[in-house]
């Protein structure tokens, strides 16, 4: 399985009336190759992101073949600004419609955060990532502990058409995990990440080496651990039900429930053994949690029928489960 997160695309903020403007054209077109850079020019930084990207993706692989196939394409991995590329394929377009441009005046910054701030424009044009705009629109950039950009957009989103596009079900999500890039061999494995860098390159993009996986096993996806063996629970999730404290109120109880149901394929009868919960958040009755409310099963006893035991009536049978319990754990009574 091949996860990679990508450096940006274009952004383009218009109104209803005028073309999109690209916020950067000085860029080959992405259908031009991008010739390897030579290894001896890669920063030193990325040089050793792509080093431990390739340690603790070749566990019990192939090292060298894997080692052989980054070097030569370590120019697909970025982790300076400067380093990044930009592509042609995509232009994103925000629509406002009719709506007046917004124009912020920036916030006040000490003397310190302004040299920093002016700092972080010069290294950020020098990297093509931003230029000059003449735009009508001028939205905030605010910044964070990090000393990086984290764009206001606030303004402009109440300005924005909404768009819907309503929300995968997780369930179908999971039926259709096998659409994404995987092999059943380390070979084919090698062949399909050739592939994907090779597109990653003819689009023009870089890739993030410390948000990449390559070649794994089993990969968490939506909350579930996926692998040859099928879907399973992530032990995080489950760890955070088993840990929930008591509720203390209806708001706290349901959210528990919310937590818990997200499994509820995994769980036999469910609903069954949730509906005392369920009736306990019922706002027309008060919330009320006593002793009874936190017993749980401790241990369980069953055994087979024998040969005359089987032609017992319901009645008989019921209090043969009685007395063999109480046998059972006399120990403890």
């Amino acid at each position: 399985m091949v996860q990679a997160a990508s450096h940006r695309t274009q952004a383009t903020v218009t109104d209803h009336s005028a073309p999109a403007r690209p916020l950067a054209h000085h860029h080959q077109p992405a259908t031009q190759q991008l010739p390897a850079q030579p290894k001896s020019t890669l920063p030193a930084e990325t040089t050793a992101a792509v080093h431990a990207l390739w340690q603790r993706s070749s566990s019990g692989l192939d090292h060298q073949q894997l080692k052989s196939l980054l070097d030569r394409n370590a120019d697909l991995f970025a982790v300076r600004d400067e380093d990044c590329t930009q592509t042609e394929l995509v232009q994103h377009t925000i629509n406002t419609d009719t709506a007046q441009p917004i124009r912020l005046r920036p916030h006040r910054m000490s003397p310190a955060k302004r040299l920093v701030a002016e700092e972080k424009v010069k290294e950020m044009a020098a990297a093509d990532v931003i230029e000059p705009s003449d735009s009508q629109w001028a939205v905030l950039v605010q910044k964070s502990r990090e000393w990086r950009f984290c764009v206001d957009y606030r303004c402009l989103n109440s300005a924005t058409t909404k768009d819907s596009y309503p929300l995968p079900r997780i369930d179908e999500a999971l039926d259709h995990i096998n659409d994404l890039v995987h092999a059943s061999d380390f070979q084919q494995a090698l062949t399909n990440l050739t592939d994907v860098l090779a597109a990653i390159r003819q689009a023009g993009l870089r890739l993030n080496p410390k948000k990449c996986q390559l070649l794994r096993r089993e990969k968490a996806f939506l909350g579930h651990i996926v692998s040859e063996r099928g879907v399973a629970t992530d032990p995080s999730k489950v760890a955070a039900v088993r840990d929930w404290p008591v509720p203390g109120n209806v708001g706290e109880l349901r959210s528990f429930l919310g937590l818990a149901s997200y499994y509820r394929r995994f769980v036999r009868d469910f609903a069954t053994l949730a509906s005392p919960l369920h009736r306990l958040s019922d706002k027309c009755r008060p919330f009320v949690w006593q002793d009874k409310d936190s017993e749980r099963v401790v241990a369980h006893y069953s055994r087979a029928l024998g040969k005359a035991e089987r032609n017992y009536c319901v009645t008989r049978r019921e209090l043969l489960a009685v007395v063999r319990a109480l046998h059972h754990f006399r120990p403890y009574l």
